[in-house]
């Protein structure tokens, strides 16, 4: 199957304060979107810092896109903790040794009116979440590669 390019988006994680990034791309034969989060760019081999791959159908990539849009909205509380906005399923995963989608999960979106934080983690918890932490200016390049993911074909 045919990988294409959607586009990258770099970001200094808040939870690590490392460079981090996130790349998009799409398989336009299974309508499949994979996002690749790297969370150590640099590699200085900050612990709980690293990357893992995931794949999304349509319906849960327009589902990322609309939680992050969502989580903008989110009201800043007194001490800022963190609120669920929802979550999108994942049915792949670079980190499973199975190919079969056994390791499905899920992509939880949380904001806390300043910043946004997305969890991946998978359903049976075979693995430690990746946990990227940024501010609201990524968001627009980020729904902007979203967005393309999900138009057919890319250009």
């Amino acid at each position: 199957m045919t990988r294409q390019s959607v586009g990258a988006v770099e970001f200094r994680d808040l939870g690590f304060n490392t460079r981090a990034r996130f790349v998009i791309t799409r398989i336009p034969e299974n309508s499949m979107t994979n996002i690749f989060l790297n969370l150590d760019v640099d590699g200085i081999g900050v612990i709980g810092a690293g990357d893992c791959e995931i794949g999304l159908d349509m319906e849960n990539t327009r589902r990322v896109l609309t939680l992050v849009h969502q989580a903008m909205s989110t009201p800043s509380g007194e001490n800022h903790s963190w609120q669920r906005v929802g979550e999108a399923e994942f049915s792949w995963s670079d980190q499973s040794e199975s190919k079969s989608g056994e390791d499905s999960g899920v992509v939880l979106i949380e904001s806390n009116g300043v910043a946004l934080r997305m969890v991946i983690r998978t359903k049976s918890g075979t693995w430690a979440p990746y946990v990227a932490t940024f501010n609201f200016a990524l968001v627009d390049d980020l729904s902007t590669l979203l967005s393309r993911a999900t138009l057919s074909p890319l250009r």
